[in-house]
């Protein structure tokens, strides 16, 4: 006869503190997490499990750590631009020192992910055989860095958004996106008992955030090992004929067991909402009209005569998972004997390897590895998070890039016959133009306008002479400011003998006037006026005499600099090499304009080069096309081409492959054809997110509080405490399963003073003061559902109105929760 297992897994002791360990003071759960437990953004105290505790003690302990991590936290000192919000679960932005970039692989921006970025997901765990060794083992998650594998990309295709290009994380198919991997430190071993590996069966593991049963181990003589987990949402205990109402998902669920027995194999059927299940044995699942599974971790028969109806533990919601190697010997993975099986089906998704080596006698597990290899494209946009499948322990989502400012500059047409360049500046936007063409529209005429009083005036040199018949504007930049203003000269006059020129910004009026052969600033440069006159054909001839002078480039005010067009003889016709142009031949009919980026340090002229072509069609001048020449748009984009707006006919667009990422916008449905190009003025990267599956995202603007990550410590074991009142506590079990408990509230730690106080169906939460000035809390329930549903509770405080020092959590399942304060018969016993 097998023995029945007493459910029980006491959480917390009934009696709490007395009040001769309390001090005067009153801790409130009102001030739950904070200030209680949160100080200065980290946690102040430690989480407390028992050394035997249940696996439901673990799950809750997890779970409340879990909601602990991010809480509401005050911006700093100038904070600016958009902030993602994480709530609900945990969440880790794939991110080191080196920025998740376009263009980036993911396994090349974080190598390992473990515990130090999800403490949750992939905590570190301790595993106990059924002989009662533990085994510490880690957890981490590795993206494939082979090139262009799993990459962050501004992508179009035919299978996502019918092909409307997206920023997107992309992983094709039948590729490795990414390998799991759980690691036990030395081995974790169990007895070969004719082909049962006994030591397995009936234990624990918790992986990827879910607590799963081994509810089956076996290894042949040919080395093949089977290993079957049982997980769900809402787990059990319930005797033949016995009915009971469980809410999953919001959906109620009347679980009848209409029959446990058996002969050689012991057998239990459950009606569902009026569907009857077949026959299932231990391990077995089933799964129900509506998808949902329901599944047998054990099935406890007594024998005639015994008093205690047959009773059996059972997972609604069920996931059952089953590592098969038919060889442990071989450790490459993926191979066609080696598979994982979910629900009995084979995966489509996941490629599994068990490291284990078998003496005969005797198996030692020293991992467990699964690859995914997705058999379709994957990808991971703002409206679209993948899930690791078949498992569906966690998501990969996306809230887009991380673009803290944006500048707009444009090439745009003034008529067939000239081309500006819109751009911001110093002092404003400023309109330039570039670029004019002939009467005949043949070539290109001049730099600036198509007027003959339109030049834009530029030089490589110091010096410069500037006609006001003629000559519209110059470029005026202080190359150690970083600020360019676009310039005119208003006025050339003689007063009383003394020449006078006034340069004047053509953007906001400001003007400076300097004395002929007296050097002075203008707009922040050194200038000396040398020559002058006043004549209806005036001119000046001026020279920079500072360090600090440019006039043929411009940088915008987030730093992007557009080198200008400049007229030099000895530059062949129709050169696109540099910004340097020969219109004298009267036979150039294309011109580059060239950008460059700033790095990621936001030091200026330092990135990314890229230049966009300026020529004429039918009769036109244009931005004629991104592909020509040195430096092209194109040749720097992501994936070297522009993508089709499915939304805008003939517009095309694309980001360069940069730390800066600037964005394109060619318009193609314009007549002529223009560029818009969008600069953000420091790194952008993506905020790619690995999360739970009920992590929600949020984005808020202008925000004088953010959600920060609160630091939180590993969990400890009760033996692990040497004073319970050195710290604050936060005590998950009871004094019959955590000595802790036991030792903080003064109460007995076996059976049955440990028991006293416990009512099936309830848990209680408590927060009492020590007389260290410490603060215990404490979470306690009858069963295990009790426990869960009670951590549940704090880990969700928010959804609940807690206050006072106790209240009490009762319940049919985890969606089925009601807390109200401590019932008469509580405060009675008290």
């Amino acid at each position: 006869m097998r023995a029945i297992k007493k459910i029980m897994a006491l959480t917390t002791g009934a009696t709490m503190l007395g009040a001769t360990l309390m001090g005067a003071m009153a801790a409130d759960l009102a001030d739950y997490p904070s200030p209680l437990f949160i100080e200065d953004n980290a946690f102040n105290g430690a989480i407390v499990v028992g050394d035997d505790a249940k696996s439901e003690d673990v799950v809750g302990a997890i779970d409340i750590a879990t909601s602990l991590q991010y809480v509401t936290a005050a911006a700093a000192d100038g904070t600016t631009g958009d902030s993602v919000t994480v709530e609900g679960g945990e969440a880790w932005m794939i991110d080191s020192a080196t920025r998740l970039q376009m263009g980036t692989d993911l396994g090349t921006v974080k190598a390992i992910i473990d515990d130090d970025e999800l403490p949750t997901i992939l905590a570190e765990g301790k595993y106990r055989n059924g002989e009662g060794t533990d085994t510490d083992y880690k957890q981490k998650l590795e993206f494939n860095s082979a090139a262009n594998a799993v990459e962050l990309g501004f992508k179009a295709d035919s299978d996502y958004n019918d092909k409307d290009p997206s920023v997107m994380i992309y992983g094709q198919k039948n590729n490795r996106f990414l390998t799991y991997t759980l690691s036990f430190t030395g081995t974790a071993d169990s007895d070969n008992a004719s082909g049962t590996l006994e030591d397995f069966e009936d234990t624990s593991l918790t992986m990827l955030g879910k607590t799963y049963e081994i509810v089956n181990a076996a290894v042949d003589s040919s080395a093949k090992i089977t290993l079957d987990l049982m997980g769900g949402a809402i787990r059990d205990v319930m005797e033949q004929g016995q009915i009971k109402t469980f809410t999953l998902n919001d959906k109620d669920y009347e679980v009848e067991v209409t029959y446990i027995g058996g002969t050689s194999t012991s057998q239990v059927k459950f009606k569902v909402n009026g569907e009857t299940t077949d026959a299932l044995e231990t391990g077995n699942t089933h799964k129900l009209d509506d998808g949902t599974e329901i599944g047998v971790r054990e099935i406890l028969e007594e024998e005639a005569g015994e008093v205690t109806a047959d009773q059996v533990e059972f997972y609604l919601g069920a996931q059952k998972i089953s590592f098969i190697d038919s060889d442990i010997s071989d450790e490459a993975s993926g191979s066609a004997n080696e598979y994982l099986q979910v629900g009995g089906d084979d995966s489509d998704h996941l490629k599994i390897d068990v490291y284990a080596t078998s003496t005969g006698s005797e198996v030692k597990l020293s991992k467990l590895e699964m690859e995914w290899y997705p058999d379709d494209d994957i990808f991971v946009t703002e409206d679209n998070s993948v899930t690791f499948p078949d498992l569906n322990s966690f998501k990969i989502s996306s809230e887009g890039l991380y673009k803290a400012e944006e500048e707009t500059i444009s090439l745009e047409t003034d008529g067939d016959k000239q081309i500006n360049l819109v751009v911001p500046v110093e002092s404003g936007e400023a309109e330039i133009p570039l670029f004019g063409l002939d009467s005949g529209k043949a070539y290109l005429s001049q730099i600036g306008g198509d007027e003959s009083d339109e030049l834009l005036k530029t030089t490589e040199g110091l010096a410069l002479t500037f006609n006001l018949t003629t000559d519209q504007q110059f470029v005026l930049t202080d190359t150690s400011e970083k600020a360019s203003y676009v310039m005119e000269i208003d006025q050339v006059k003689n007063d009383s003998g003394t020449m006078y020129t006034t340069f004047q910004d053509v953007v906001s009026g400001s003007e400076w006037k300097l004395e002929q052969g007296v050097p002075d600033d203008v707009a922040g440069v050194q200038m000396n006026v040398t020559t002058s006159t006043e004549s209806a054909d005036g001119y000046a001839e001026f020279r920079i005499t500072g360090t600090n002078g440019n006039m043929s480039k411009l940088y915008t005010p987030e730093g992007l600099t557009i080198y200008l067009p400049v007229q030099d003889a000895a530059t062949g016709a129709n050169s696109t090499a540099s910004n340097k142009v020969n219109l004298t031949s009267n036979s150039v009919v294309k011109a580059n304009v060239f950008f460059k980026e700033e790095n990621k340090d936001e030091t200026i002229e330092t990135g990314t080069s890229f230049s966009a072509q300026v020529g004429i069609t039918s009769s036109k001048i244009e931005v004629k096309s991104l592909s020509d020449g040195t430096d092209n748009v194109t040749s720097k984009l992501y994936g070297a081409a522009l993508k089709e707006d499915q939304d805008d006919d003939k517009v095309y667009e694309g980001h360069v492959e940069s730390a800066l990422a600037s964005y394109v916008n060619y318009d193609q449905d314009a007549t002529p054809y223009e560029l818009e190009i969008n600069y953000f003025g420091e790194e952008v990267y993506g905020r790619a997110y690995i999360a739970e599956l009920e992590t929600t995202f949020g984005e808020v603007s202008g925000v004088s509080s953010v959600t920060s990550p609160v630091k939180i410590p590993s969990a400890k074991l009760a033996s692990e405490i040497t004073d319970v009142t050195a710290q604050n506590m936060l005590l998950v079990g009871g004094p019959c399963a955590n000595a802790a408990t036991a030792e903080a509230f003064g109460l007995e730690s076996s059976v049955p003073g440990c028991l006293e106080g416990f009512e099936e169906g309830k848990a209680m939460i408590k927060v009492e003061e020590m007389s260290s000035g410490k603060v215990a809390m404490l979470v306690a329930g009858y069963s295990a559902m009790d426990t869960r549903r009670a951590t549940r509770v704090v880990a969700n405080y928010d959804d609940y109105a807690l206050s006072g020092d106790e209240v009490e959590v009762t319940g049919t399942s985890l969606s089925d929760i009601s807390v109200s304060a401590p019932s008469a018969a509580d405060d009675a016993e008290e």
